[in-house]
C-alpha cells in the first residue's frame, strides 16, 4: 500500500480536521501564500514564496492529532521566523520553563518585559561599563630606557619588556627620564 493511500485512509478517520497530501502541500502553500499577500505573520514584512514555509506544530508524545494542536498546520510564515519559533520553543523546554509557564505566556511576558524593564534602565551592569584603556608601551620605548638605564636608575638590573604592553606609572617616569637624558646628550 502506497503513502497517497495510507494518508487518505488515515484522512477519512479524522473528519473534524482537513488533512493535505503531500502531493497537495505546493498547491496549498501557494494559495495560503496568496491569500497572505505574500506577507509573514509573524515578522509582518512581504517574502518570496520560496523564502516561507508551511508551518505546524510537530507530534507531541502521547498527544492525537489536534490535541493541544498536535500536527496541526498554522499558518505560513518565512523560514527564519519558522527556525527561530522552533529554536525558541526547543529551549524553553529544555530549560525547563514549561513546566512553570505555557509558551505563549512565557513569550508575552519576555515582551513586556523588554519594553517596560522594572528596574526602569537606570542601572549600568559591571560587564558593560567603558574598558580601561592603557598606554601602550612599545619596543622602541624600551629600547630608549634600555640605552640610558644607567643613568636613570640605580638598579643594577633592567626589567624585562612587560607582556602586557602597558605603560604603567614607573614605566612612564624612567621613559621621561630616558627622554630627557636623550635630549641633554643630543645638545652636547
Amino acid at each position: 500500500m502506497n503513502d497517497v493511500i495510507k494518508q487518505t485512509i488515515q484522512a477519512t478517520q479524522l473528519p473534524e480536521y482537513l488533512p493535505i497530501l503531500k502531493n497537495e502541500l505546493a498547491g496549498f502553500k501557494q494559495r495560503e501564500y496568496e491569500t497572505q499577500a505574500g506577507i509573514c505573520p509573524i515578522v509582518k514584512k512581504e517574502f518570496s514564496i520560496e523564502e516561507m514555509v508551511v508551518d505546524h506544530t510537530h507530534r507531541i508524545k502521547d498527544k492525537q492529532i489536534g490535541e493541544d494542536n498536535s500536527q496541526l498546520v498554522r499558518g505560513i510564515i518565512c523560514n527564519g521566523a519558522n527556525r527561530l519559533e522552533g529554536a525558541i520553543k526547543s529551549r524553553f523546554v529544555r530549560y525547563g520553563l514549561s513546566k512553570h509557564i505555557s509558551l505563549p505566556e512565557f513569550l508575552r511576558n519576555l515582551a513586556a518585559y523588554l519594553e517596560n524593564p522594572p528596574l526602569g534602565g537606570m542601572y549600568i551592569h559591571p560587564n558593560e561599563l567603558p574598558k580601561k584603556t592603557f598606554e601602550k608601551f612599545s619596543k622602541n620605548d624600551y629600547k630608549l630606557i634600555c640605552k640610558y638605564w644607567s643613568v636613570i636608575s640605580k638598579k643594577a638590573e633592567i626589567p624585562p619588556y612587560p607582556e602586557n604592553r602597558r605603560m604603567t606609572k614607573v614605566w612612564k617616569s624612567l621613559l621621561e627620564k630616558a627622554k630627557k637624558e636623550k635630549e641633554l646628550q643630543n645638545r652636547k
